[in-house]
């Protein structure tokens, strides 16, 4: 862990945590102080549910394309492409803690 230079998380929270690092990273650049305050106070709602994430091996096994798309569209500036694969990232994450509860 400490050589991605994380400190001070718990391993079984690191996937969390990186998570949401990664779009904060984004979110924090939009220079949009408004909206990095609403998506704070919706993350701090839904946050803890994202521990489901990790029990759903089907979302594992594709949580990090859409990182890869998202990543890949900000290379190429295309807004579109990124704006769209956000919304898909948090939409699959969605259906999987969605399916969780209709599971339970």
């Amino acid at each position: 862990i400490r050589d991605i230079g994380v400190t001070g998380v718990q391993t079984c929270a690191l996937p969390i945590y990186l998570n949401q690092k990664f779009h904060f990273t984004i979110y924090e650049r939009a220079q949009s102080p408004h909206l990095l305050q609403i998506i704070q106070d919706l993350w701090s709602h839904v946050g803890p549910y994202f521990y489901n994430l990790l029990e759903d091996n089907t979302f594992l096994a594709i949580a990090n394309d859409q990182h890869k798309n998202i990543v890949s569209a900000l290379e190429r500036k295309d807004k579109f492409e990124v704006r769209q694969s956000i919304s898909n990232d948090i939409n699959l994450a969605a259906e999987s803690i969605i399916q969780k509860f209709n599971d339970d």
